[in-house]
């Protein structure tokens, strides 16, 4: 069974309180689960690891295996980072525990410091109204183009200078698996900021190949912000550690040999 993030992530209470759902018996089964010395379960970082073993799965039974990326998808289209415009990128669902409330906030102090500074907010949600509104009410023009194809966020990726994803845990417990963006983000070149659990250890090298700051800090992320908007020498330096970086480590080719080895194993 593979743990990904919202199944382990979510706390029993949360999926308890389900009472016309059969979900709510999803923490019983699963720990019934745990129970069967025949039933293996793959994580998909270190700190979903972590946070199974906390929630009663044995560590023995555990192994961590990332889902890793196509890296002939994504990709460095070639445009140095520091002749890119000012801008930061943000792709996800406008869900609570995507934090995009913090990335705005922390913009509007970015702006003050940085007129020509952009931040565009890729994704749909039910966050999205009072997203949009919050950046209207702190007077700043952040862009909203909805949610997008394929395509269209690889068009982004190749335009920003910056990439970030400034991910909370949800008052439900709910928080990031990893963060697959982060390293596609990272494939094309892009320094990145993250507070997302998993992504921060695990995703990126803080210093290296981008910044990892507390969540729902927002001073901390802004001052990430300027300092990769206004350092080209440091942003080029990141830019060029992420690509090799993702390559050693997340191949998606390389992470799909070693979950299938795993199965093998497992399976004799």
């Amino acid at each position: 069974m593979t743990l990904h993030g919202q199944d382990i992530r979510i706390r029993r209470d949360a999926w308890e309180s389900k009472l016309r759902s059969s979900k709510r018996l999803y923490p019983r089964r699963l720990l019934a689960m745990a129970e069967n010395p025949r039933v293996h379960f793959v994580a998909v970082s270190d700190d979903i690891r972590k946070t199974a073993v906390e929630y009663g799965i044995p560590d023995e039974r555990i192994t961590v295996c990332y889902i890793g990326i196509d890296l002939s998808r994504f990709k460095f289209s070639g445009s140095p980072i520091a002749e890119r415009r000012r801008r930061i990128l943000f792709v996800g669902r406008l869900v609570e525990k995507k934090g995009a409330e913090f990335l705005i906030r922390a913009f509007a102090r970015v702006a003050k410091r940085i007129s020509d500074a952009e931040l565009a907010i890729l994704g749909g949600g039910p966050l999205a109204d009072s997203l949009q509104a919050l950046a209207a009410e702190l007077g700043v023009r952040v862009e909203f183009p909805g949610s997008v194809d394929r395509a269209e966020v690889s068009r982004q990726l190749e335009r920003a200078r910056i990439f970030c994803l400034p991910s909370i845990t949800a008052t439900n417990g709910d928080a990031e698996g990893f963060g697959m963006v982060v390293l596609e983000a990272q494939a094309c070149g892009l320094p990145v900021v993250t507070s997302a659990r998993g992504a921060t250890t695990e995703g990126i090298v803080h210093g290296r190949t981008g910044f990892a700051f507390p969540e729902r800090d927002v001073g901390s992320l802004s001052e990430h912000l300027c300092t990769l908007l206004l350092d080209d020498a440091l942003a080029t330096s990141m830019s060029q550690a992420a690509i090799p970086h993702v390559a050693d480590h997340f191949d998606i080719r390389d992470c799909t040999r070693k979950l299938e080895q795993l199965y093998d194993r497992l399976s004799t």
